[in-house]
């Protein structure tokens, strides 16, 4: 058995999906709140159906053999009509509303809540329906519309976990308040609930944990895929034949779920949709890297995607596997040992393009983020990896272990609400409050930690000291020292051994961590980057990602955000950012154990420093971990000490779909033959609440590594290449920087721009910076530009051969000449348009959805095209920087259009 899963929506849109059948075929139809979406089985689209009024929940209930939709509204309303007729509606404004009875209301002052709703279940005649504050409405279900009828009362004293029905009865899995789990099976009649029998844990339900999941063996409780259940918590878990399969989602709740043939789709708290798939039985999946063989074909043949794909990383696959990453929107990449072959998606084929020598001599795998794709023959799998864990004991404790340390015979616990120190596994010698943090230094053969009111000091005797420090919310230890952020806005640098404060200084920020180096820092929840000096006076003050987790190893410092990790390059006179790993889910917990940081998230993954790789850890679920000979793990209540394996073990899934997920947005791509390399630049998302901007990164990518280098936000990239370097100008805020960047992580600012900087183009031979009114262009050594001044608010510049295609912020474009420093042609049009591209014979510019070609001699219109969708980017190079005979117009809808300019 195995799983596909593949994210079929981008986040942030679909609040609920069911199906309907129409005309003897079935239909998927989703939620957008405002509006209605249906799909075929193929999730293709079909149709649109507008509101006037947002919907919280739909669901589909059988009438006298009749299907009916069932639309909830947000003015507590709902409609009720034959699934038949949802072709005919093109809005609700012809359907009647009715009023739902005994409405469940919001609290006004709960202003983050936006609907009551959570999701709904329908059993036979009765429409269950679950609410954000807990409880559970039962509405009987007639020809005339929706009757809300009382619930049991054996819920009262459960929580709800998951309800699901076999067709014969309506059944729950629900946890008291002992956490014992148990299921209640109900049946109708006459429209009402009733109790048919309790199967506790002592009745011979075998409990198995896995993740955040929970399995039931022998009960029909769950959702029924084939032979198989499967379970909602974090995870999603498949049970067949004795075999259990976890896929982890980042999300932590499903709000709706449909099932047609082998496949389910969820529609996911946070809108996320996404489909899972049960694949044929064990053949479709190996645990050895040696059954998926490789293919000697050297061009390959891969079903058309019209999704956007976004950007990603070249890795090389040992074992002589083929591989396929994803280099572009518009380009894949396919390969093996010996070549890597850049292919694009065009028309309704992959063609290839050109072909890269690829260096051999790589030790070992080196992972990016965890997700990349074995393509053979005509079969993609998806492939996951992780060292496996040969348990040594497994120690159960008194309480959920927060934080944890082994020190020789000494384990000091932290709960959450106390810290316990332990001698030889039995004597309590200390109880503390909370701890916060915890550090053991190997220098001074010492343990430190501290509560919100106190610092103790523990030496290998178990002898304790302590010093009181009142209200400490951040604290960061280095050798003898430590550094504290407290209540009252307070940094303070204190020395472990005099227990003496050193410095103290009040500061303007909120900080979300710091870290005492060779050098103090901290990151502010504003974004900013701060270095101090030793006497803490501020010496640098950056503008950066918002991380809340830093660490330091071995010499080295690492920070992180909700889902990267990034290490710190430069000393006090530079500060850049590495991003060294990247995560779907939230990183909860970043710690270092021996030569490896401790990446904790739903994939929980230890970075090798020494080796340069990244392996998850089989064990699902921990939630910190410390080594002192043997690897352990905190869980729950429990501690797993354990060894891990040398080398990780392979899953393959097949997997359907080449798009790769990822957070960031691709800005520019350029590939250096001379030095075989691809470099890029991404948008990431600053993913912390209360800093919602982006940061640009610089990624240089070769054959041997990915270098990432974190510049700051709001910057505007452009690409400039020469023989000896790669030249990047930013513009932030109010200035514009060219920077030289040598041996991929060396970085010179060559010239600054002290003019507002709003947009920058570059090309082999040039530069081009321009604020709203005027144009500088630069050529070589950056000196003696040429300014050209415009009567036009400046929204895109686009260069070629020695012109400028300016697009103006209110209307129409023109045409520039450097030489002169002339406008050649100005069309007289009244259109505002968006995306732009200049070539030899034309000018194409484009308004959100209409296409316009423009010979560049008359300045006429020569071919003019409705596109339907908004239009995003014109694009007309590939990969090895030569221009194609074919143009490409990418659209918010994700499809690729190709305009041959022969045909014009």
């Amino acid at each position: 058995m195995a799983i596909s899963i593949k994210n079929i929506r981008k986040s942030g849109g679909v609040s609920n999906c069911t199906t309907i059948e129409v005309d003897n075929t079935r239909y998927i139809v989703l939620n957008r709140t405002d509006s209605v979406e249906i799909y075929n089985h193929e999730l293709e689209f079909v149709q649109t159906v507008d509101f006037v009024v947002y919907i919280n929940l739909i669901n589909t209930v059988n009438i006298e053999n009749k299907e009916y939709l069932v639309l909830f509204t947000t003015q507590d309303t709902y409609f009720f009509f034959e699934s038949k007729l949802i072709f005919d509606i093109q809005n609700l404004d012809s359907l009647e509303s009715r009023p739902l009875s005994n409405q469940f209301k919001l609290d006004q002052s709960d202003v983050y809540n936006s609907s009551v709703y959570k999701y709904s279940k329908v059993f036979k005649d009765i429409l269950l329906v679950f609410t954000t504050l807990g409880d559970v409405l039962i509405y009987n279900v007639k020809k005339e519309g929706l009757f809300l009828d009382d619930f049991p009362n054996d819920f009262k004293y459960f929580d709800i976990l998951d309800v699901s029905s076999d067709g014969v009865y309506l059944v729950f899995l629900v946890k008291d308040i002992e956490d014992n789990v148990s299921v209640l099976k109900y049946y109708s009649e006459d429209g009402r609930l009733l109790l048919k029998n309790k199967i506790s844990r002592e009745d011979s339900i075998r409990k198995k944990s896995a993740g955040d999941g929970i399995l039931l063996d022998g009960i029909k409780n769950l959702d029924i895929l084939r032979n198989g259940y499967l379970s909602i918590g974090k995870n999603v878990i498949i049970y067949e034949d004795g075999e259990t399969i976890t896929s982890e989602f980042a999300n932590t709740f499903v709000k709706s779920k449909c099932h047609f043939g082998n496949k389910m789709l969820y529609a996911m708290e946070d809108g996320e949709l996404i489909q899972v798939e049960i694949l044929n039985k064990k053949t479709n999946r190996s645990r050895s890297t040696q059954t998926v063989n490789s293919t000697n074909t050297e061009t390959g043949k891969i079903e058309k995607s019209d999704k956007k794909i976004n950007i990603a990383v070249l890795h090389k696959f040992s074992q002589g596997l083929k591989f396929l990453k994803v280099v572009s929107k518009n380009l894949v990449v396919i390969g093996s040992n010996k070549a890597v072959e850049l292919i694009k998606i065009e028309n309704q084929s992959i063609e290839c393009l050109n072909k890269i020598k690829c260096t051999d001599g790589i030790e070992g795998e080196t992972f990016y983020d965890g997700k990349y794709y074995v393509w053979d023959s005509k079969k993609i799998f998806k492939v996951s990896y992780s060292l496996e864990a040969s348990f040594l004991n497994i120690s159960k404790m008194e309480n959920t272990i927060h934080k944890f340390i082994f020190f020789g015979n000494i384990l000091i616990l932290g709960y959450n609400d106390r810290g316990v120190v332990i001698r030889n596994n039995s004597d309590h010698i200390l109880e503390t409050g909370r701890i916060l943090n915890i550090s053991k230094e190997v220098s001074t053969k010492k343990v430190y930690f501290n509560t919100r009111n106190n610092i103790y000091i523990i030496d290998e005797k178990a002898n304790s000291t302590s010093m009181e420090c009142s209200g400490i919310i951040l604290s960061s230890y280095f050798e003898e020292k430590v550094l504290i952020y407290t209540l009252d806005r307070k940094i303070k640098l204190i020395n472990l051994k005099s227990k003496s404060i050193e410095a103290e200084k009040t500061i303007e920020y909120e900080i979300s961590t710091l870290l005492l180096w060779r050098f103090p820092v901290f990151s502010t929840y504003e974004g900013h980057f701060v270095v101090l000096k030793s006497d803490l006076s501020i010496l640098l003050v950056k503008k950066q990602l918002t991380f809340n987790l830093s660490v330091s190893l071995k010499g080295r410092s690492f920070f992180s955000t909700c889902g990267d990790v990034y290490e710190l390059l430069k000393d006090q006179e530079n500060v850049l950012f590495r991003r060294i790993y990247s995560s779907d889910s939230t990183i909860s917990s970043l710690s270092s154990i021996e030569d490896s940081l401790l990446v904790i998230s739903n994939d929980s993954v230890l970075l090798n420093l020494k080796k340069s790789t990244k392996h998850r850890i089989s064990i699902s679920g921990i939630s910190g971990g410390c080594f002192d000979g043997n690897y352990h793990f905190s869980k729950g209540r429990k501690i797993i000490s354990c060894l891990l394996g040398e080398s990780p073990v392979y899953n393959y899934y097949l997997h359907k779909s080449t798009k790769s997920k990822r957070r960031d947005f691709c800005n520019i791509v350029l590939y250096l033959p001379k030095k075989e390399m691809v470099i890029f630049s991404n948008s990431i998302e600053n993913t912390t609440v209360l800093t919602k901007n982006n940061i640009d990164v610089l990624e240089i990518q070769n054959f041997y590594s990915t270098k990432a280098v974190c510049f700051g936000s709001s910057f505007v990239i452009a690409g400039y290449y020469k023989s000896t370097s790669f030249i990047i100008s930013l513009a932030a805020n109010s200035t514009g920087e060219i920077y030289n960047i040598e041996n991929d992580d060396r970085v010179k600012i060559l010239y600054q721009e002290q003019d507002e900087v709003v947009k920058v183009h570059g090309n082999i031979n040039s530069l081009l910076i321009s604020n709203s009114h005027s144009i500088r262009y630069y050529e070589k050594n950056f000196n003696h530009p040429v300014e050209i001044k415009l009567d036009c608010t400046i929204h895109e510049i686009y260069y070629y051969d020695g012109y400028i295609l300016v697009l103006d912020y209110f209307r129409s474009f023109i045409l520039v000449d450097i030489s002169t420093g002339s406008v050649i042609s100005s069309p007289n049009l009244i259109y505002k348009f968006y995306c732009g591209l200049l070539t030899e014979k034309y000018a194409i510019v484009s308004t959100r959805k209409d296409l316009f070609v423009f010979d560049r001699g008359s300045m006429e219109i020569i071919f003019q095209q409705h596109i339907g969708s908004f239009i995003v980017g014109i694009e007309s190079k590939t990969l090895d920087m030569e221009a194609s005979e074919s143009i490409y117009i990418f659209t918010s809808d994700s499809s690729i259009f190709c305009l041959n300019l022969n045909c014009c």
